[in-house]
């Protein structure tokens, strides 16, 4: 009996030993929770057919979404293999390098004539600037020759 009540009073004053920590003695008033891996595990059991249910639905959207683009490649394969010759193939293999050929040529034109406004753009705005000058100077002028003639 003696015993049991220096557990008792060793547990109330001192239940960290008691594989608690200090700090889930003092958050929890004291109070042992249970151990929740029972129910963690009925939770992960009641998950699962809805787990697999969803990966079920998952496979059968997979199967209905590649089986027909599976079937269009091989159609298209089968057409390229019976109705398209070499001198086509080799013709639209022609024609694509010469629109690549023609799209660096023109992005090159672009590049050109980008460079060409921007000049003109500081041209323009350094022949404005002239301008204003010049109308400034002539105003002036007036001005002068006004008080001149008077």
């Amino acid at each position: 009996q003696r015993e049991e009540d220096d557990d008792d009073d060793d547990g109330v004053l001192f239940p960290w030993e008691d594989e608690q920590t200090l700090i889930a003695e003092l958050s929890h008033d004291g109070r042992v929770e249970p151990d929740d891996d029972e129910n963690v595990l009925k939770l992960i059991d009641s998950l699962a057919n809805s787990f697999t249910r969803y990966s079920n639905i998952l496979v059968d959207d997979i199967a209905q979404t590649l089986v027909p683009a599976v079937r269009r490649i091989k159609e298209a394969h089968h057409v390229l293999n019976t109705r398209v010759d070499d001198d086509f193939g080799k013709g639209l293999w022609e024609f694509h390098d010469a629109c690549k050929k023609m799209e660096v040529a023109t992005l090159k034109d672009a590049a050109g004539v980008k460079e060409e406004y921007e000049a003109a753009q500081v041209s323009i705005a350094d022949i404005m600037g002239k301008l204003e000058d010049a109308y400034t100077r002539r105003v002036q002028l007036w001005v002068d020759f006004e008080v001149k003639l008077n």
